[in-house]
């Protein structure tokens, strides 16, 4: 799934939407990324097939290392160089293949082009973006529903909708990836 689906996808939620501007929705989904971001401390893995001091380039969407293993699970220490490479540091003992587990970084998708890593839990997501959209939408449409002299009941209030992004922004917390434990030879 492209990311920008997610907004599409979202946006498909409201049947009166006035809050609209592309940029401003695609700011709105850049926060609910950087906000999921910042409470799973988000992580994806990749296997390292054998790498005898070679560098090797950064992977798809890498903030920074959380941990390198090799096959029986022993921690490998991952450098960062100065042109933008990794490389392992290997003793006579590792095992080739290694898995890293690195932190991603949001910041770095095309919102148009790139697929929201299958790690990612796009429900939550989801989920607060709806209700950004909400918080912002809601004002702009109890007022045009204000002068048009309409009912407003189903509207809900800025406290109840920030109350649930607060809840949502929780619920991201308590599902922080765990790093995996190594061992030290």
């Amino acid at each position: 799934m492209k990311v920008i689906d997610l907004l599409n996808r979202v946006k498909e939620n409201f049947i009166q939407l006035i809050y609209k501007e592309d940029a401003q929705l695609r700011n709105l989904l850049i926060h609910s990324l950087a906000t999921y971001q910042e409470k799973t401390g988000a992580q994806l893995k990749i296997e390292i097939a054998d790498c005898e001091h070679e560098n090797f380039e950064r992977p798809f969407l890498f903030l920074k290392n959380a941990l390198c293993i090799d096959h029986d699970g022993v921690f490998t220490e991952v450098k960062e160089n100065a042109d933008d490479t990794l490389s392992l540091i290997l003793d006579n003992s590792s095992i080739a293949p290694f898995t890293m587990t690195y932190h991603i970084d949001f910041d770095q998708l095309d919102l148009d082009s790139d697929d929201l890593p299958r790690t990612a839990a796009r429900t939550q997501i989801m989920r607060h973006l709806e209700l950004l959209i909400e918080a912002k939408n809601t004002p702009l449409l109890r007022r045009v529903l204000e002068m048009g002299k309409l009912d407003q009941s189903d509207l809900r209030d800025a406290q109840t909708i920030q109350d649930q992004i607060v809840t949502v922004e929780e619920e991201m917390k308590n599902s922080r990836g765990m790093i995996p434990i190594a061992s030290t030879r």
